[in-house]
């Protein structure tokens, strides 16, 4: 039978809520531990290659325009993307308060880097303004 107050059914449910926390933890250690900033050179390679793309049409571009940073590897993104499509389905949306603080974070310290970067070769270069084109003979650090 059906009974709401059942034992059976309350461990169930304490079984739903834990596996729940288990996941929103898991999601939250995999972005913390397989997060980088992006470098200032992936950046600026990144625009370089996508200077086809204007600044009108930059809103529309889709995201396979800039697909040359790889912020995860694939089974980690897959696994992100498992574990929050759980998330979402089963109402813990706080998920994506911790998604945006992580990558919030990350994308502050890219620009910090990339806003070092353009300093350093500015001042290498008597204040004059570097292009991407002249940045791009640099190659990326080792990861």
């Amino acid at each position: 039978s059906n009974n709401p107050g059942s034992l059976e059914l309350e461990n169930v449910r304490s079984l739903h809520v834990a596996g729940g926390n288990a996941l929103s933890h898991e999601f939250s250690e995999l972005l913390k531990k397989h997060s980088k900033p992006v470098s200032a050179i992936e950046i600026i390679n990144s625009i370089s290659a996508n200077d086809s793309v204007s600044g009108d049409e930059v809103s529309r571009a889709s995201s396979d325009d800039f697909t040359s940073i790889t912020h995860f590897p694939e089974d980690v993104l897959n696994n992100l993307i498992l574990i929050s499509e759980w998330l979402c389905n089963n109402d813990k949306g706080e998920y994506m308060n911790v998604y945006a603080s992580i990558r919030g974070n990350l994308m502050k310290k890219s620009l910090e880097q990339l806003r070092d970067h353009q300093r350093n070769c500015s001042g290498g270069s008597q204040g004059r303004h570097v292009s991407p084109n002249q940045t791009r003979k640099f190659a990326s650090p080792a990861a």
